[in-house]
């Protein structure tokens, strides 16, 4: 008697609305996939998970409130069976190497093209751990130069913020004397936060000090 297997219980949680609008589509036209819908923070995901079962969830890092990082730990607690393949365009060494340490089963960029990412979720359903060739090479390379793993790679506008934040200025004082929206100079901030796996700007300065980043 031939069985036929069920569709993979899949939601997206990412807050960019043209890449959530298009990886939607293109999981709605694929049979294999039951596509639970696309969420842009976490908050809500928490709630849904109560009520529904998932296989597998495609996740940003990036994300207002709560990293994608930081979900994937308690996720990971809450919820043994669920899979995370991590979907981002965060290039930095430290970021990834967290994204893995705290229980991620994959990582692929925005940059690849569906099929990898359909390879990567395949894999990983079956017990496997997918990293796209971008993100291996970056691991790689945190390998073979480890006394500069623990060291941020920042922007040269991250590292302004990080100056002006560790002089003590708001997100909109900062925005005015360089001339960034609110939202912008927040952005640059959450992207700080994770970086240095802080929780606040304090424990931000501090590390950035230790490390030599700032004065």
């Amino acid at each position: 008697m031939n069985t036929v297997s069920k569709p993979t219980q899949l939601l997206l949680i990412d807050d960019h609305a043209i890449i959530g609008e298009a990886v939607t589509h293109l999981f709605l036209k694929n049979d294999n996939f039951n596509f639970l819908g696309c969420f842009t923070d976490t908050s809500s995901v928490r709630d849904f998970l109560k009520i529904t079962n998932v296989d597998i969830i495609l996740l940003d890092i990036s994300l207002p409130g709560e990293s994608g990082i930081e979900f994937c730990k308690w996720i990971k607690q809450a919820y043994t069976d669920i899979k995370i393949l991590f979907f981002s365009m965060h290039f930095d060494e430290l970021v990834i190497g967290r994204a893995i340490k705290y229980g991620g089963d994959g990582y692929v960029t925005k940059n690849e093209k569906f099929e990898v990412i359909l390879m990567a979720i395949k894999t990983i359903l079956n017990g496997g751990y997918f990293y796209s060739n971008e993100i291996e090479q970056i691991l790689l390379k945190r390998v073979k130069h480890p006394k500069n793993s623990d060291v941020p790679s920042l922007t040269d506008r991250e590292k302004e913020v990080l100056t002006l934040l560790a002089d003590g200025y708001s997100s909109k004082e900062i925005g005015n004397m360089i001339y960034l929206s609110n939202k912008t100079v927040d952005f640059h901030r959450s992207n700080l936060l994770l970086k240095f796996d802080a929780k606040n700007v304090v424990e931000v300065t501090s590390e950035a000090i230790r490390l030599g980043i700032i004065d």
